[in-house]
């Protein structure tokens, strides 16, 4: 059990649950374009769109836990990290009208569009503690934030919320996949529970 709950694997299942949210958004545009002025209901599309959500929570939900889990300190990054998952799956419940928040809630809010963009990039440049001292993981950490920031743009076009979502989406894929090819060059090296080699002293004055 402990050989497949590792820091390496857990950015694979992040890998995986962005490409089924990725997936999912793409079939719910597609819906909408063909049946969305119709008014017409057309079940597969909702079981196959709703199947391919569902498996992304569930990969996320074991991607970020299992990094809390694994990862050694980093307490900040792991307080962001599973406030960020309870705050897509809210966003995204009730953006597609699972979860009912009243009156209040708003999917084309300029202000809930710009917080969820600001928020996800810094939650995103805590993983900046990760290995702070190396240039190149720093880096990706830095564009991934970037293209969270993106997100904001959603305002200009008038575009839903879960356009942003899409965006980080996209960063957190393009972040993990860099982060999986410096983890096998062992470029990164991250301090993780039960790992034989010396842990190295963390500290940071803004992550932690």
């Amino acid at each position: 059990m402990k050989k497949l709950i590792n820091f390496k694997n857990c950015i694979i299942m992040g890998i995986y649950s962005n490409i089924m949210f990725i997936l999912f958004i793409i079939i719910c545009l597609f819906y909408y374009d063909l049946y969305g002025n119709s008014g017409i209901a057309s079940t597969p599309f909702e079981i196959i769109a709703y199947t391919v959500e569902a498996l992304g929570f569930i990969l996320m939900s074991i991607s970020i836990i299992g990094i809390i889990l694994v990862v050694r300190q980093r307490m900040i990054m792991k307080v962001l990290m599973a406030v960020y998952l309870v705050l897509e799956v809210v966003i995204m419940l009730a953006d597609f009208q699972f979860l009912s928040l009243g009156d209040w809630y708003n999917g084309y809010s300029k202000v809930l569009i710009i917080s969820h963009a600001i928020f996800s990039a810094f939650v995103c440049l805590s993983y900046m503690s990760l290995d702070y001292k190396k240039i190149p993981f720093q880096i990706i950490v830095g564009i991934a934030s970037c293209i969270m920031l993106a997100g904001m743009f959603c305002i200009i076009f008038n575009i839903r919320i879960y356009a942003s979502v899409l965006t980080n989406s996209f960063a957190y894929l393009f972040l993990y996949i860099a982060m999986l090819i410096q983890l096998n060059l062992e470029v990164l090296q991250v301090d993780c529970y039960g790992d034989r080699a010396t842990v190295a002293e963390y500290k940071s004055s803004f992550f932690d």
